[in-house]
């Protein structure tokens, strides 16, 4: 292998054009690329490209149009820290999430680095050149010095391998890939899955359809959301930009007791409290059922899977045409569901919100680093990284979103990450740099010390000992979740990329 010698001091003209600047490739429009692009250009880096697959920019809040969908976070913390709006909800829809996102790219001149209907399929280090080859689906290859994924966790959609599902007559689709067409009225209709999107979907379907089956694996904690519209009076008080920030600081004060890391430490007083609340609200709206409170009552700790914050779902599964069935799907037939019970129902239409392979960390995108080994290769079904964003063996290439980057507000994660980014390629500019690596020691040594303090926690775990939820990889290791508070997350987002950096410069031609 050849030794790259440290060079400082290089003038960054020489290595980068005449820009001076590393050329970026940021993979994806949601709201991480879009935030990575304008951190790029309040820095005074103009020389990134943000490729997406889709005709338009806003990932999850483009694809997600299902009716219902909107943020678990509340409105002033889902948003820029470069950009507060004066939203109209404080837990916004999907429409209005994705017109942000559209403002925030008109804002910042971003349209003329986005290049759409584009899908990267590998980046590829070359250790002669410092560069990575991206190679998108049209065959065409573009050269950067630097690559940031920004695919996040929420792209790869959970299709059921149910037996005979091609075989089924009526209309199937998965949640993210809402059939807008779909008359639903007076229709039989099968949901699938429980968790925060079905949660969403339920009460919206069950004011049309005529039945409505929800099929249950496990039941999920669910807490009220309390959301609403803003009046008028606030929504002139939020027209101030400071009222924003100010209110801002206030959401995330409000938020603070269930990101503490006791939250998900089972048996933890603060742990046993959420849960108790929880419970108390389930109690409350099913006192008069208590056939559907014993199916709606979980059996595992508080945060084993990942808490549903809803108002309407609970009460819509009291209504006359909404039944659900404890059961799992076994396997599908021309007309209908068959469950675990070997009970076959029939409906008219299957909605799979089955959710997203979240441990399955860029399944759709091929990374060669600089050992010649692929990124999955080198995971082999454990994803790991230092602070979700940068993997030893792969230079210059940065995930935001990253494994065990969940678990808190995800936009303040990212900027970190951002962040992170952005330091290393400053210093490459400013010390003429052309790769930066991170310490395989450190990195190990990282993970190591996440995962014992993830070990006492409920994150993936049942009573019976069964992986419940998407925070497990296929090995039983935690590779999703973050539980340490974000105030650590950023400290050292800020502070180790000097510390546990390897870096070199690529040799001058003779």
């Amino acid at each position: 292998m050849k030794i790259f010698e440290i060079k400082k001091l290089v003038p960054s003209t020489e290595l980068f054009g005449p820009s001076g600047n590393p050329e970026i490739c940021i993979i994806g429009a949601g709201f991480g690329g879009i935030n990575m692009g304008v951190v790029l250009r309040r820095a005074g880096i103009p020389t990134f490209t943000i490729i997406e697959k889709n005709s338009s920019i806003g990932g999850t809040w483009y694809e997600n149009r299902y009716p219902g969908a909107e943020v678990d976070s509340e409105s002033h913390l889902y948003c820029l820290k470069s950009k507060t709006h004066n939203w109209t909800r404080n837990f916004s829809r999907q429409p209005e999430l994705l017109s942000y996102l559209i403002d925030t790219a008109d804002e910042y001149d971003l349209w003329p680095h986005i290049k759409l209907n584009a899908q990267v399929q590998a980046a590829i280090w070359n250790e002669e050149t410092h560069m990575y080859t991206v190679s998108l689906t049209d065959a065409v290859e573009m050269r950067f010095n630097v690559v940031v994924s920004a695919v996040g966790i929420f792209n790869s959609l959970n299709i059921p391998q149910w037996p005979g599902l091609e075989s089924f007559s009526g209309v199937k689709f998965h949640a993210a890939r809402w059939e807008e067409g779909y008359n639903f009225s007076g229709k039989r209709v099968a949901v699938v899955g429980t968790g925060s999107s079905s949660a969403q979907i339920v009460p919206e379907l069950a004011k049309k359809a005529k039945k409505l089956l929800l099929y249950q694996r496990e039941p999920c904690y669910v807490v009220q959301k309390n959301a609403r519209e803003f009046s008028s009076f606030e929504r002139f008080i939020f027209a101030s930009p400071l009222a924003r920030r100010l209110e801002r600081m206030r959401c995330y004060w409000r938020a603070r007791e269930s990101r503490k890391a006791s939250a998900a430490i089972v048996g933890s007083k603060l742990n046993k409290k959420l849960e108790h609340k929880s419970i108390t609200y389930l109690n409350r709206v099913f006192s008069g059922r208590p056939d559907l409170r014993e199916l709606l009552t979980p059996k595992y700790p508080f945060m084993g899977k990942r808490t549903v914050i809803s108002d309407d779902y609970y009460p819509a599964l009291l209504r006359d045409n909404v039944e659900i069935i404890p059961h799992a799907v076994t396997h599908v037939t021309p007309t209908g569901l068959v469950d675990s019970e070997g009970i076959e129902r029939q409906v008219d239409a299957i909605v799979m919100a089955t959710g997203f392979q979240p441990a399955n960390y860029l399944a759709n995108l091929r990374v060669r680093g600089s050992n010649g080994v692929w990124l999955h290769d080198f995971w082999k079904t454990e994803p790991r990284a230092l602070l979700g964003s940068v993997v030893s063996g792969f230079p210059n290439f940065y995930m935001l979103y990253g494994p065990n980057s969940n678990g808190g507000e995800i936009l303040f994660f990212e900027h970190a990450q951002a962040r992170y980014a952005l330091a290393n390629i400053k210093r490459m500019k400013r010390e003429g740099i052309t790769s930066i690596d991170v310490s395989e020691n450190a990195m190990n040594k990282f993970n190591a010390w996440l995962q014992r303090r993830l070990g006492n926690t409920a994150f993936g775990r049942s009573a019976t000992g069964v992986k419940l939820g998407y925070y497990l990889s296929p090995t039983g290791r935690n590779v999703t979740q973050w539980s340490q508070g974000l105030a650590l997350f950023f400290i050292l987002a800020l502070t180790l990329p000097r510390f546990v950096s390897l870096v070199s410069t690529r040799r001058s031609e003779d």
